[in-house]
């Protein structure tokens, strides 16, 4: 089979899943067709795509690959691999077909994050929405909702601590 051939069939059957894979990863959910379409045009260039073992799994190695380097680049520094809160709680499973254990591990990891936050208070939800996904400081959500930065912190460790414990809990036999 041509390489050509043996790609097109590759984008046909998996884009819109690498796709999907950077937008539950990304927070510019923008970028991810952009991000996608460079998983392939890396793709193209290899020389020799048919020598190749498993494609689809390589297909998806260079998506995570490409996902860490543009996380490096542009200083996310953690931000990358993230849900959005909404999407853990609407969402009652993923989308996306698992490729490699790591994928596996990692969609288990946001089933339990999900179920985590399902059980929380709505203000402790929001604290953490302010605090992960707006990036606000302590001080900011303190004076946004007329309380103490030290009543921001605890509610913080609390939902924290909580999320912590309720993911044990469901990783236990």
């Amino acid at each position: 089979m041509s390489e050509h051939k043996l790609l097109h069939q590759l984008f046909t059957a998996r884009a819109r899943q690498v796709t999907s894979f950077f937008r539950r990863r990304i927070v510019q959910q923008t970028d991810a067709p952009d991000l996608s379409q460079e998983v392939f045009l890396r793709l193209l260039r290899l020389q020799d795509l048919s020598s190749i073992a498993d494609p689809q799994g390589y297909l998806f190695t260079v998506a995570d690959n490409l996902l860490r380097e543009r996380a490096h680049a542009k200083g996310w520094q953690g931000q990358a691999l993230r849900v959005p809160l909404e999407d853990s709680l609407n969402a009652p499973e993923l989308s996306v077909e698992a490729h490699t254990e790591r994928e596996i591990d990692t969609e288990r990891l946001v089933v339990r994050l999900r179920e985590a936050l399902s059980t929380l208070s709505a203000r402790d939800r929001e604290v953490l929405k302010l605090v992960y996904e707006e990036n606000l400081s302590y001080r900011e959500i303190a004076r946004r909702w007329g309380v103490t930065k030290s009543a921001v912190e605890k509610a913080v460790a609390r939902a924290t601590l909580h999320c912590r414990q309720q993911m044990d809990v469901t990783e236990a036999p």
